[in-house]
């Protein structure tokens, strides 16, 4: 079913900030090999750049917020080490064990997303 791909592009776009940055700047490259439909392509692109990325940073502070409010030792944000070497969710082994569990949960690291 292509919503799923559509919630999967989402979801990796609210969390790995050079996807989401590709997703702005080349969203055919970006969404090549997700099964989309043409409207859902259409509404992917659609997306305002400032909206997604407000609600990125958003989700960033309120996670790194409940990680100090439960005592977390690694209160990192979405970016950077908390997601390893590379600093992006696609790639490297987070430090944060919730963040993991995070991209985990939404199927969105490396090409776990892609076709379906």
């Amino acid at each position: 079913m292509s919503m799923t791909s559509a919630r999967k592009v989402v979801g990796r776009a609210v969390l790995d900030a050079g996807f989401r940055a590709s997703l702005f700047n080349s969203p055919a490259k970006a969404l090549e090999g997700y099964d989309l439909t043409a409207d859902e392509f259409a509404a992917l692109c659609a997306i305002p750049a400032d909206i997604l990325d407000g609600f990125a940073h958003q989700l960033e502070e309120w996670i790194a917020l409940s990680l100090l409010a439960y005592g977390a030792e690694d209160g990192a944000g979405l970016s950077g080490a908390a997601w390893g070497e590379e600093g992006a969710a696609g790639g490297g082994t987070s430090s944060n064990p919730w963040l993991a569990q995070l991209a985990s949960a939404l199927d969105i690291r490396g090409n776990a997303g892609v076709g379906g």
